[in-house]
């Protein structure tokens, strides 16, 4: 076992918690990616320390977990994770020059998250049964999770005093402890009300959770478990084959709003993106439902090949327009 690169993951660990702020779940994702280089410099490169290994040597890395199996996306992710362990070492002076920055990342398919119609969404909660003391929460739920295009851990996380009725807003907490800013319907506003009035009111509230908003029956914040139970439940009680979790209800709201015309710089502001290129796979997703619209549609549907020829023509000068 190579001590010294055991030393240096665990360095930086602290580096990616000190310097670049990150959460322990992606500090922990990426160790786990580095440690797979670890092994490889054990097991093949005869107990190698990181800041010896060559580029040719890390392509070589990258070929060899492509030959276990690990996917595109994967093999993208652990390269990621190694540049950023080569950045950490040029930052330390423990190296003159990273060996990573020119690896290239192998080539991905476009991988599109399943999306909800707006049909599809009043169906889930239509589900909602709402003779329950639950019932009046989980549409709420629901309609919180698609009208503002929330993570899990922001709904859960969600508080009374980030509600701004006059205002028509609520501050979310996001990756990072990052708050933004994110208008919130006329409907799900009317949803919560309702959700205060029929159960939170009427329930003794643990201390610790009395400014959360979603609460279990014992008065308790919700966990995500919890969250994607109620989600999986509602999905069946509506016959909609489909594999849907709460995320589904974030990007089902960035698709509509791309769908219907919503400035991408916008849409990347309410969702939290970091960066506007993690927005964008919403205009593949638009130019994708143009595609399946056109082919179930169409009357001249019969020339498929033709129309898939022009549909791909239009999904590439939009991913032009929007990277220029």
């Amino acid at each position: 076992m190579n001590h010294h690169n055991i030393d240096i993951i665990k360095n930086f660990a602290d580096y990616l918690t000190l310097e670049r702020g990150m959460s322990a779940n992606s500090i922990e994702a990426y160790c786990r990616d580095v440690d797979k280089l670890a092994f490889y410099a054990e097991s093949v490169l005869k107990n190698r320390n990181f800041e010896e290994i060559t580029t040719e040597e890390l392509a070589a890395f990258i070929e060899w977990i492509a030959r276990l199996g690990m996917k595109p996306r994967s093999q993208a992710r652990i390269l990621s994770a190694v540049k950023q362990l080569y950045r950490y070492l040029l930052f330390e002076d423990i190296i003159e020059d990273t060996p990573a920055d020119t690896i290239q990342c192998p080539k991905m398919g476009m991988m599109l998250p399943n999306v909800l119609s707006v049909e599809e969404i009043d169906r889930i909660e239509a589900a909602v049964d709402l003779s329950t003391n639950e019932g009046e929460r989980n549409r709420a739920i629901i309609e919180t999770l698609y009208s503002c295009g929330l993570r899990v851990s922001e709904l859960i996380n969600l508080k009374l005093s980030d509600i701004h009725l006059q205002e028509g807003f609520i501050k979310i907490t996001g990756k990072g402890n990052k708050t933004r800013i994110v208008p919130i319907s006329g409907t799900a506003l009317k949803y919560i009300n309702f959700y205060i009035e029929k159960m939170r009111d009427h329930i003794a509230i643990n201390n610790e959770n009395k400014d959360y908003l979603f609460l279990n029956r014992r008065g308790r914040k919700l966990t995500r478990v919890m969250i994607f139970t109620i989600v999986k439940q509602l999905v069946e009680a509506a016959g909609i084959d489909k594999n849907v979790s709460p995320h589904t209800f974030r990007h089902s709201f960035a698709t509509h709003l791309v769908e219907g015309g919503a400035d991408l710089r916008a849409v990347q502001e309410m969702l939290g993106h970091e960066s506007i290129q993690t927005t964008e796979i919403y205009t593949h997703l638009d130019s994708s439902y143009l595609r399946d619209e056109i082919l179930t549609f169409h009357p001249r549907s019969d020339k498929r090949m033709q129309i898939l020829d022009v549909t791909e023509n239009i999904g590439e000068d939009m991913e032009a327009k929007n990277l220029q």
